[in-house]
């Protein structure tokens, strides 16, 4: 628990096609270069899903807001 590893997820890529895909999205220079907050591309995976679900939640409360009906 002391050095982070208790909370790594075990990704198991034992001729599974959903963990291939996974461990390819995972080990692109997406998240082992460009977006690097943490030290384990699971977690910049995780953290850019959810940015994204905020900015499209953040962009439809705006459009609702300007067109509706007063």
């Amino acid at each position: 628990m002391v050095d982070g590893t208790v909370l790594e997820p075990n990704i198991n890529d034992s001729n599974d096609l959903f963990a291939r895909m996974g461990r390819w999205i995972l080990d692109s220079r997406l998240y082992t270069e460009w977006i690097t907050p943490y030290s384990f591309p699971f977690f910049n995976m995780f953290i850019t899903i959810h940015i994204i679900a905020i900015l499209i939640a953040a962009l439809g409360d705006i459009i609702s807001t300007i067109f509706s009906k007063k």
